[in-house]
């Protein structure tokens, strides 16, 4: 394949492509010797303006350090390498990358080029960003819900605890001449306040129990009895 025909079937490509010598590795790098049209319009550059200087041109303040490290040790041991890296535009606009390099071998396996497909992943990671952002704000959230759960069970349960204690209080001190009626009234109320904590109860660890639990058999006897006697009215 001649290279009119190659740079003709790159350049249709909808990925920007780089080809680079395959030397040096050290310093800025292998010289960048091709690109396609999808990589110009994509950054910015003309063909002649790139072509010559070396991929270090595209990177920037937020190009990760460790992961140019990565890409350099697997291109010095010939290996094809898969990235994400930021690079920037002509104009300096960020842009999250996706880099696919492989080497090129000549017949003695030699590199001899190294052609990066490049793809733009900038929304994917904006939205990937988003997502981070949404469930850091929901634990906030949820940590702050879990927060008031604990504050209202127990703002919830002091009243009720007096009125349980002022009823017990009052049927001690009960004659034994109105003891019959109003005890009864009394024992109607200590049970609601029994039951009215139990709910509470209820509710507080709920409100902490994971979706996710082991399905087993149960009575529903003594909540069918719990309803009846909600309902006794």
């Amino acid at each position: 394949m001649d290279y009119q025909l190659a740079s003709t079937f790159l350049d249709s490509a909808e990925d920007s492509i780089i080809i680079t010598e395959g030397h040096p590795l050290r310093g800025e790098g292998p010289k960048i010797i091709y690109v396609n049209q999808a990589f110009v319009s994509l950054m910015g550059y003309t063909k002649e303006e790139i072509i010559g200087k070396t991929p270090r041109i595209l990177q920037g303040e937020e190009t990760s350090t460790e992961e140019r490290q990565r890409i350099y040790e697997a291109l010095s041991e010939q290996k094809y390498v898969r990235s994400e890296i930021v690079n920037y535009t002509k104009s300096g606009v960020k842009m999250w990358m996706e880099l696919s390099i492989s080497p090129i071998l000549d017949k003695d396996k030699v590199v001899k080029y190294f052609v990066s497909i490049q793809k733009n992943i900038t929304k994917r990671k904006e939205e990937e960003q988003l997502l981070k952002d949404t469930l850091t704000k929901l634990k906030h959230k949820v940590a702050m819900l879990d927060q008031i759960n604990l504050s209202a069970a127990h703002d919830f349960k002091e009243p009720i605890r007096s009125i349980h204690s002022f009823t017990q209080l009052l049927e001690r001190k009960l004659p034994d001449s109105v003891r019959g009626d109003v005890g009864e009234y009394l024992g109607y109320i200590q049970s609601g306040a029994e039951r009215l904590d139990a709910y509470i109860n209820g509710l507080y660890a709920y409100s902490f129990t994971s979706s996710v639990q082991a399905i087993r058999e149960t009575s529903l006897e003594s909540v069918v009895n719990d309803a009846i006697l909600n309902l006794q009215t």
